[in-house]
């Protein structure tokens, strides 16, 4: 079972044997976050960078140990990028514990299982988005990921399929249960992809109902945007 301790500090965070120096990270995205990406981001003062969106199943069902050529150079870590997480998708438990147990002995600081992508290729096969409609189901994949791995494990997500069904607190508490290190959330349903505005009270509705660290996502753009949001009041969604 991974030791998934986290410790809030003045200045950032550890989790397990990993120490976050600061409180401003580069965030989870897809086609953004490859190599020279992350140094950048690094070298610029991100205390935390995620890779790309890599598929569990390209790993689990590839010949090769890592998956495809592409995802072997997604997963090629730089000694100066660390700490580094990598990010996960699949729609499958099993997949996603698979793929996770393949790439463990790279050295990255958590494994991220990512819930909150709104692609069509990635609803398509379950994951990304998907996943936050069976929170029952995500907090058996935390379980299991958590029982399996000896990294600590985190997710993103959003705030629910859509508005009829914001049901970001149930997938937040059923990960936080499992085992979840760390929680990223983007202030947006999946519906809206990346219109209208994040909503920041949600998120600060998570970051006050747990104990781990809280990651917020959307329209964080400058440093007046992080400090806003550092400070937001705890609400009741």
């Amino acid at each position: 079972m991974c030791d998934a301790r986290t410790v809030m500090t003045r200045g950032g965070f550890t989790i397990g044997d990993t120490t976050v120096s600061g409180r401003v990270v580069l965030a989870p995205m897809s086609g953004y976050n490859d190599l020279p990406f992350r140094l950048l981001c690094r070298r610029f003062g991100a205390s935390l960078v995620y890779t790309g969106l890599l598929s569990a199943k390209s790993i689990y069902y590839s010949p090769r140990a890592l998956g495809s050529p592409r995802t072997e150079a997604m997963l090629a870590l730089h000694p100066e990028e660390h700490p580094v997480v990598v990010q996960l998708f699949a729609g499958d438990g099993d997949i996603l514990e698979a793929a996770a147990r393949a790439i463990e002995p790279l050295g990255m600081a958590m494994i991220d299982i990512n819930m909150g992508c709104a692609k069509p290729k990635v609803l398509k096969s379950g994951g990304g988005a998907a996943l936050m409609q069976d929170a029952a189901k995500v907090g058996e994949i935390f379980a299991g990921l958590s029982r399996a791995l000896s990294v600590p494990v985190s997710g993103k997500i959003r705030l629910g399929w859509d508005e009829a069904n914001r049901n970001y607190m149930d997938v937040a508490r059923a990960m936080a249960d499992n085992g979840a290190a760390l929680i990223a959330v983007h202030g947006r349903t999946a519906e809206q992809s990346f219109t209208g505005e994040a909503d920041w009270d949600a998120i600060a509705h998570v970051k006050h109902a747990l104990d781990i660290p809280v990651l917020a996502s959307g329209d964080v753009r400058t440093p007046e945007d992080v400090a806003r949001i550092l400070v937001r009041p705890a609400v009741m969604a």
